[in-house]
């Protein structure tokens, strides 16, 4: 019965071991359980924020690309204008050429007209001191 007693007592020993051993098993696998829940919230929280970028991007990426096309298409405009402006200018360019060449000729011709003029207005003043003095001369014949 003494052997029975110990037996006992050891069992019952190793009952409150296994109790205390069990109840800091269970206080650990509450913190635990506190702190996968707080891991759980943590990870929805960034899932939910992950998610919100992602519609973030991909809306950004559409401004984008609307941007390109509207950049595209200012260049093919910028194109068009420059292609109807160099259509433009060439015949005024052409045109503004031939006025230079035209007001050149026109230089030289008014240069030469005025040499022309000028040997003209030297003859003139010659001939004309020739026919004073003829004038004079005849006069002075007259009074004799």
């Amino acid at each position: 019965v003494g052997n029975f007693q110990r037996q006992l007592a050891e069992a019952k020993e190793d009952n409150c071991k296994v109790t205390i051993m069990l109840e800091n098993v269970l206080a650990s696998h509450s913190k635990m359980q506190g702190a996968l829940e707080k891991v759980q919230i943590e990870l929805g929280r960034r899932d939910s924020e992950i998610a919100g970028l992602k519609k973030e991007r991909a809306l950004n990426q559409q401004r984008v690309q609307k941007l390109e096309a509207e950049v595209d298409q200012w260049q093919a405009r910028m194109l068009v204008m420059d292609a109807q402006h160099s259509s433009e200018m060439e015949p005024l360019h052409k045109a503004l050429e031939i006025a230079r060449e035209d007001n050149r000729k026109l230089a030289l011709s008014l240069e030469q007209a005025l040499q022309t003029n000028n040997h003209l207005q030297c003859k003139l003043d010659h001939i004309q001191e020739k026919l004073e003095k003829k004038e004079l001369e005849r006069q002075n014949l007259e009074t004799f």
